[in-house]
């Protein structure tokens, strides 16, 4: 592990640290200056990439945007119930990741003893990692934020460049995510404004919709497929590995006992996860490990 991390093995050292650093912080509101969020991750050699950031190799010529468009496009033609009656775009990216498809969106929550279920479930041959990002209240959007949107339907600018970009911003200004506000401004402040927040991860807090996403008090980090740079765009989805504020580490002897103490407070995959499915799982995998333990 780094060795400026701090490092946990109980949940009792770990609420310590929670409460020290962030106790200043009311969470989920909107009158504070800032907002904090979470994110675990059971092996602590993760990075901070998003699913569809893992399922191309560097060896492979297919584009995130390309290989994002066709999935897209694929899932509305196969799910038109699901896929084709979303306003926002970011709400279709937040449908696609719950559904299991890899999209350009990083879960993140505003609850900390979630994210450290998450940084302990699974893995347990290695150490787990909560990342803590504090970020100004005006850094923060929302489903119907406009950079969020523009920003979600990237998808089918596989070979947009910093030249093309008023003809993208001329394809997508009539949508219904863009208010008549933002359609009439001047372009030139349009479109800069446009430059930055395509250029960016954002912190997203999206529309409640699924019970999961309410008991996991979900939000998500929406990355660009393209970096603007002076003259052009490049077609890596980055890595952005230096944006976390805080880091804590989990060491891999404590995830199970760690589990347990948070199932005492109600913190449990039957909770996070309440599709019948998932709590069926939870039941074989609690099973297997009774009889593993009798063994």
């Amino acid at each position: 592990m780094n060795s400026n991390m701090l490092i946990v093995e109980s949940l009792e050292e770990y609420i310590m640290i929670i409460m020290r650093e962030f106790s200043n912080i009311r969470p989920n509101s909107y009158f504070e200056k800032e907002r904090v969020f979470f994110r675990g991750q059971n092996n602590v050699e993760y990075k901070l990439m998003p699913s569809l950031g893992r399922q191309i190799s560097k060896k492979q010529e297919l584009t995130y945007a390309r290989f994002e468009n066709e999935m897209i496009k694929t899932s509305k033609l196969q799910n038109p119930e699901e896929f084709t009656k979303d306003k926002y775009p970011i709400n279709m990216l937040a449908r696609m990741q719950h559904f299991g498809l890899p999209t350009r969106l990083l879960d993140i929550t505003e609850n900390a003893l979630v994210a450290l279920f998450f940084a302990c479930q699974g893995q347990y041959k290695y150490h787990g990692k909560v990342f803590c990002f504090v970020r100004n209240q005006s850094e923060i959007h929302t489903a119907y934020s406009l950079h969020a949107n523009l920003l979600a339907s990237l998808n089918g600018f596989s070979m947009l460049t910093a030249t093309t970009l008023h003809q993208y911003w001329e394809s997508v200004k009539h949508e219904e995510f863009v208010s008549d506000r933002e359609k009439y401004r001047e372009n030139e402040k349009v479109l800069n404004s446009i430059r930055k927040s395509l250029s960016n991860p954002l912190f997203v807090l999206p529309e409640m919709i699924t019970e999961r996403e309410k008991r996991q008090q979900a939000a998500f980090i929406i990355y660009p497929n393209k970096m603007i740079d002076e003259d052009s765009f490049t077609n890596e989805l980055k890595n952005f590995t230096n944006f976390s504020s805080y880091e804590i580490g989990v060491t891999a002897k404590s995830k199970r006992k760690i589990l347990k103490q948070l199932e005492l407070l109600g913190i449990s995959e039957q909770f996070l996860f309440p599709e019948i499915d998932k709590k069926c799982m939870a039941v074989k995998d609690q099973t297997k490990y009774l009889i593993d333990q009798d063994d």
